[in-house]
């Protein structure tokens, strides 16, 4: 499958901070907090809003990206015409990326305006989310308000940070703030069997548990010769990237101690600094408050503490044809893999998934069902206009 790395940032030395484009942030009706509810689709977070013209939008949120944005794609041509645009590097290529002005949107309960705003495609990742994307909330409105984010109950508490009273018995660990950036420090178990420190970037904009920065990886020697690894494809703001997937023995945050944790590493070893990123499916197994006011992260544990990590174990990297995301297709197949064995191919299209219309299945299902160890799926293939069957015995690669 893949290391879904949908939203990382790394802005480069240089380009303006979150500073040089403040959102105008306030509660509706002069409230001192609000709830949103949001969907999780493969741990990330969307939340319903709407746009200044009362139109219905989708964001993503994101402690890792270091500012907020709008989709180019989803903006009309009035908004971006003769805007000025520029070139950035991120994850994967560069991006245009356009300032359009006077700009409003709206959360529930909570209003959002800006005199000047980025805008940056992002239709090559609405795809791979197969949903529509307007826009990502990012590191300003961790700035602003406290933020809880209840995995569990789908839902988003957004206080005023001097309304904020914790009174809870979770884990409060520091919080560390560099360029807009956040950081904790947690614990990764060696091949030799020892704890070594990890400072990681909170990012739940990433589907995963960590994606580990390849030059630390191979700095500290974290993932053995010997060790089982596959290959995975990455979706990142600039295209895609190059990753390994495999299981680390142990993590380690605050008290909690997760063993068995599926991990991915940049095959690029350019990026330093620091070791990577924690995402989505570690952040998921808590209602998880980011008090920047404070510096620090509270973690409240839920049931799905006790998840083990999963998988892909199909091989099969799904995604949906918009703008309806009804018809799926294979992006690419992961060699040595149960599909790669059944003759799958990138650029097939799933008409049915054992026996039922593949556009009756969204991308987050279809990758639960490709996670089910020992399961088999019945998928009919369309390539060039030929009808293809074929039966996917699932297996664990890692």
């Amino acid at each position: 499958m893949f290391l879904c790395l949908l939203v990382v940032s790394v802005l480069p030395a240089g380009c303006g901070r979150s500073a040089d484009y403040p959102l105008r942030m306030v509660f509706a009706g002069g409230a001192k907090h609000a709830q949103v509810p949001f969907d999780v689709c493969f741990n990330i977070v969307f939340i319903p809003g709407s746009t200044g013209g009362g139109d219905s939008a989708w964001f993503i949120l994101d402690t890792g990206f270091e500012y907020s944005l709008l989709n180019r794609d989803r903006l009309d041509s009035a908004q971006i015409a003769n805007a000025p645009t520029r070139v950035e590097k991120q994850p994967g290529g560069e991006v245009e990326v356009t300032t359009v002005y006077d700009i409003a949107f709206a959360l529930r309960g909570l209003e959002i305006a800006a005199d000047s705003i980025r805008a940056i495609p992002l239709g090559g990742l609405e795809p791979v989310a197969g949903r529509r994307i307007d826009g990502i909330i990012g590191h300003e409105f961790f700035e602003r308000f406290v933020v809880t984010v209840d995995y569990a109950n789908q839902v988003l508490t957004v206080t005023e940070p001097a309304e904020f009273d914790y009174r809870g018995n979770g884990d409060i660990i520091p919080v560390l703030i560099e360029n807009n950036e956040p950081f904790i420090t947690a614990e990764v178990r060696h091949p030799d069997g020892n704890f070594r420190k990890a400072k990681l970037k909170l990012d739940t904009g990433s589907a995963d548990f960590i994606g580990f920065n390849g030059s630390y990886v191979q700095a500290i020697g974290l993932v053995a010769d010997s060790q089982a690894r596959v290959p995975a494809l990455g979706t990142a703001v600039g295209g895609h990237t190059d990753n390994w997937v495999t299981r680390l023995a142990a993590f380690r945050a605050g008290s909690f101690t997760i063993y068995s944790p599926v991990v991915g590493y940049s095959v690029d070893l350019t990026r330093g600094g620091d070791a990577g990123t924690i995402g989505g499916e570690f952040f998921r197994r808590f209602k998880a408050t980011f008090d920047y006011n404070r510096r620090r992260l509270i973690l409240d544990a839920n049931a799905a503490l006790a998840d083990r990590v999963e998988y892909d174990m199909s091989g099969v990297f799904p995604i949906a044809d918009p703008p309806d995301f009804g018809a799926k297709r294979v992006l690419a197949v992961t060699p040595g893999s149960a599909a790669e064995r059944v003759g799958i191919q990138a650029g097939d299209l799933m008409t049915t998934v054992n026996g039922v219309p593949a556009g009756s299945y969204s991308i987050c299902e279809l990758r639960q069902l490709f996670m089910q160890p020992g399961g088999e799926i019945e998928l009919a293939i369309n390539r060039q206009d030929s009808l293809i069957n074929v039966v996917l015995v699932l297996e664990p690669m890692i």
